[in-house]
């Protein structure tokens, strides 16, 4: 059986407190005050049980397992999903959204959406760190999830992207998106939110808001010209100039154009 790392600074904090009640009990018979077990039975026993749910939680929080990403062609990842009704703050969603996020870092996404590891619902995470190997052009975005949320509005004006996806490895798009949205929904906390996004954030929440209608990159693309595998868009110094696009030929992973 694993032993939770934390265990020898448990124990020792338990037999500290022991220690400490032995000798207010010792104090209490000496100088005839009442520091029985009665006085501190209840004081220990909520102690105890704080630091073992504190510590249960820790190793259900090492014990994560991550489920398996679904790809393009599953029908089931192909389908409208139903809004969230549980309570959000509730122990079922807070795990499914602690597993959703880890299931990003795992996977190594800026981004996922809950159908993609099989949670049918309308809930989705994304952020990017400084760095990302995928994007290494992509500037930081602040991670945050998204649960029930709504693209309220969305601009006239466009931008083009190389978009990738975790459903569908490989490959990537040059798609076009509205330029900037607004959009709300609910947050971690249960809290409702409402924001204005524009360029990089906006196209991963419109990215990975698709996936809650059923709807995967490749559907978005113009033409199957601006499909292309990832390992001929590695070797992108070698294509002909301006193909297949003007913009999509000098626009790297994480950059966005504002021409086609």
């Amino acid at each position: 059986m694993a032993v939770h790392p934390n265990a020898p600074i448990l124990l020792k904090g338990r037999l500290r407190l022991l220690l400490f009640l032995a000798g207010a009990w010792m104090f209490g018979t000496f100088h005839g005050v009442d520091c029985g077990l009665g006085v501190f039975v209840p004081v220990l026993g909520r102690i105890c049980s704080r630091r073992g749910r504190t510590a249960l939680k820790a190793v259900r929080a090492e014990s994560i397992e991550v489920p398996p990403l679904r790809y393009l062609g599953d029908p089931d990842l192909m389908q409208p999903q139903p809004e969230v009704q549980e309570a959000v703050e509730g122990d079922e969603v807070q795990t499914r959204l602690q597993i959703l996020r880890e299931a990003m870092g795992v996977y190594g996404g800026i981004g996922i959406a809950a159908p993609q590891i099989g949670w049918w619902v309308r809930a989705m995470c994304f952020g990017i760190e400084a760095g990302n190997p995928r994007y290494a052009a992509a500037p930081p975005v602040p991670f945050q999830y998204w649960i029930n949320p709504e693209i309220t509005w969305s601009s006239k004006n466009t931008s083009w992207m190389w978009e990738g996806c975790l459903s569908v490895p490989g490959m990537r798009g040059w798609v076009e998106r509205p330029r900037e949205i607004r959009m709300r929904g609910i947050d971690e906390h249960g809290e409702a939110r409402e924001v204005h996004l524009k360029d990089l954030p906006a196209r991963i929440a419109q990215h990975e808001f698709d996936h809650l209608d059923g709807v995967l990159f490749p559907l978005r693309v113009e033409s199957p010209r601006l499909l292309v595998p990832q390992a001929v868009f590695d070797s992108k110094e070698t294509w002909a100039q301006n193909w297949p696009t003007p913009g999509s030929y000098l626009t790297k992973a994480g950059e966005l154009s504002l021409e086609k």
